[in-house]
C-alpha cells in the first residue's frame, strides 16, 4: 500500500453571496487528481502559479474540504478525529519560513514547545531531542538561544523543517520551500530533504514552479495545469 494515495481529488472555491440576490461563485481549481507517494519517494509536483498546487497540498494536511479520497497510510486528512495520529505521519513547510516562526522566541523554546504540544513532558528529554533536531537539520547548537529574528532565512527554513520533523512524520509537504531563499540557501535545503529521506526514510511532496530544483530533487515529477494532473 502507498503511503499517500490521491483518488479523484476534486476541489472548488467558493464565493458568499454578494447582497440579497446575489449569488454563490464557484471556481473549479482540482479536478479528478490522482496519484501515490510510496515510502521514502520525493515526489515533484510543478505548474504555473493559479494551477492548484499549493491547494493540493493543503487538502492532504487536511487544511481544506475536498471531493474524492486521499489517505495517508491508511487515514483520511480532514476526515478523521485521530488528529493526532495524521500528525505523525504528514507535516508541513511552507514558502514564509519567518512568518511560520515567532521572530522574538528562542529557538530551544520554539522547539521545546513543540515537542510539549507533541506529548513529551519530561524537560530534559525535551532539551536531548532539540539537539538532535538541529543537528538533523545541519544547525549547531549555539542557535538555540537565538531568536528567530536573528536568523537568515535559510536558518529559519532550517528551524521550521526542525519542527516538522518534532513528530517523526513519515511525510513532508514542502510548499515552495525554496522559493523565498537565495540560490544558495535554496540549493542547501534541497540537499537537506535528500540528506532526511536517507537519513529517517521520510517521504516528500515538493511543491515548486522551479523545475530545474524539482528535477535535481525528484524521483518522480509530476505537472499541475488546468486543475488536471499528468506525469512528466
Amino acid at each position: 500500500m502507498a503511503l499517500l494515495s490521491v483518488k479523484n481529488l476534486s476541489f472548488a472555491y467558493v464565493s458568499g453571496n454578494l447582497g440579497p440576490l446575489g449569488k454563490k461563485t464557484v471556481k473549479p481549481v482540482l479536478h479528478d487528481v490522482n496519484f501515490n507517494i510510496e515510502e521514502g519517494e520525493i515526489f515533484g509536483l510543478v505548474g504555473e502559479s493559479g494551477t492548484g498546487k499549493s491547494t493540493l497540498g493543503k487538502c492532504v494536511l487536511g487544511l481544506l474540504d475536498y471531493a474524492g479520497d486521499i489517505l495517508i497510510d491508511g487515514i483520511a486528512p480532514g476526515r478523521t478525529k485521530q488528529r493526532k495520529l495524521l500528525a505523525a505521519k504528514v507535516q508541513g513547510v511552507f514558502q514564509n519560513p519567518g512568518a511560520a516562526l515567532n521572530p522574538v522566541m528562542p529557538i530551544a523554546r520554539l522547539l521545546g514547545e513543540a515537542l510539549r504540544i507533541s506529548g513529551m513532558r519530561d524537560k530534559d528529554e525535551r532539551g536531548r531531542r532539540t539537539d538532535e533536531i538541529l543537528d538533523l537539520v545541519g544547525l549547531d547548537g549555539s542557535v538555540k538561544k537565538r531568536r528567530a529574528a536573528e536568523l537568515s532565512s535559510g536558518q529559519k527554513q532550517r528551524v521550521c523543517i526542525g519542527c516538522a520533523l518534532v513528530f517523526r512524520p513519515r511525510l513532508i509537504i514542502a510548499d515552495e520551500a525554496v522559493s523565498s531563499l537565495d540560490v544558495s540557501a535554496g540549493a542547501q535545503i534541497l540537499n537537506l530533504f535528500s540528506d532526511l529521506r536517507e537519513r529517517l526514510g521520510v517521504a516528500l511532496l515538493f511543491i515548486s514552479h522551479n523545475l530545474e530544483a524539482v528535477h535535481y530533487l525528484s524521483d518522480r515529477v509530476a505537472s499541475l495545469s488546468g486543475g488536471t494532473l499528468s506525469m512528466v
